[in-house]
């Protein structure tokens, strides 16, 4: 089995909102918290002063599968009886801050239209209450360990913008692979990639999470016998990992096999196209992939 990777997100900001429940498994009957908990983080990213609200998701089962308490259970407890949060006040500065370690994970679902859409989410465990935390303490980063699965150039309305897309792979603890896009914005870290990373190759990157909105015009498609055709204002929603430095490739004593990679993404696939079929009558079919390591 692939050794899991280094995969860290470090949270520390203030309770924004908090939306956990208590359940019990309709499998079993395990009760269980589940939800998510957003942070309000204020923080420098690519050199401009931004504002975050990060999700967080939380599910931690009351007892571990030995029968014993499950520490992870009583923590996110305590954030959801004893958390002041943003929502709860409606004011950020009598908010609680927390710090939270997590790591990032891809989610897949169904679309509306039948195809499988790919997420990335913030999974965290345990949560720290800290006290006297300046404004420029908060943080939202990450840091991990990747397979590089693509390089290349972002492209908006057939231009390009002069960032970078890099697609990696994130093996977490069950040797799975996750496929995480990062974004490269400093023209010199664009610069380096462009020369020295490539494919296949295994690298640690690091930087900060944005998750935010902007305000885009979108023309209509109806074609117009004569005059301009109508624009409208929409807002779309922001959750970039922006790369801030990153490392050389690793060398082959220390990178991941990609004979042993490949055939995990490739498995990888399988099991999340059989499990979401299962959740939908008219499930999309698998589409041929010409590459044979599957990337």
């Amino acid at each position: 089995m692939l050794k899991q990777a280094y995969n860290n997100v470090h949270i520390l900001g203030r309770l924004n909102e908090i939306n956990l429940q208590e359940r019990d498994s309709s499998k079993d009957g395990r009760h269980y918290i589940s939800g998510d908990v957003t942070f309000l983080v204020n923080q420098m990213v690519s050199d401009i002063e931004e504002t975050e609200v990060i999700p967080v998701r939380v599910f931690a089962f009351e007892k571990t599968n030995a029968g014993k308490p499950n520490p992870a259970y009583q923590n996110a407890k305590d954030l959801m009886t004893k958390g002041i949060s943003v929502a709860a006040t409606g004011d950020p500065t009598k908010a609680d801050s927390y710090e939270c370690n997590c790591r990032l994970q891809e989610n897949n679902f169904l679309g509306r239209d039948g195809t499988i859409v790919s997420t990335t989410v913030i999974n965290g465990s345990f949560f720290s209450k800290r006290s006297g935390v300046a404004a420029e303490e908060e943080d939202a980063s990450f840091e991990q360990e990747i397979v590089i699965a693509n390089v290349a150039d972002e492209v908006k309305n057939e231009e390009t913008t002069g960032r970078m897309l890099v697609d990696g792979l994130v093996i977490q603890y069950n040797g799975t692979p996750d496929k995480i896009r990062y974004i490269v914005e400093n023209p010199q870290a664009v610069s380096y990639i462009e020369q020295n990373w490539e494919p296949e190759n295994t690298v640690k990157l690091s930087g900060k999470i944005r998750y935010g909105s902007e305000t885009v015009e979108v023309t209509s498609a109806d074609v117009t016998a004569f005059g301009e055709a109508p624009t409208k204002v929409r807002t779309r929603n922001i959750h970039e990992f922006v790369v801030t430095a990153g490392s050389a490739p690793y060398d082959e004593d220390n990178a991941y096999n990609i004979d042993e990679v490949a055939p995990a993404l490739n498995e990888k696939k399988r099991v999340t196209e059989e499990r979401l079929k299962n959740t939908q009558t008219a499930a999309p079919k698998a589409n041929a992939n010409r590459l044979s390591r599957g990337f």
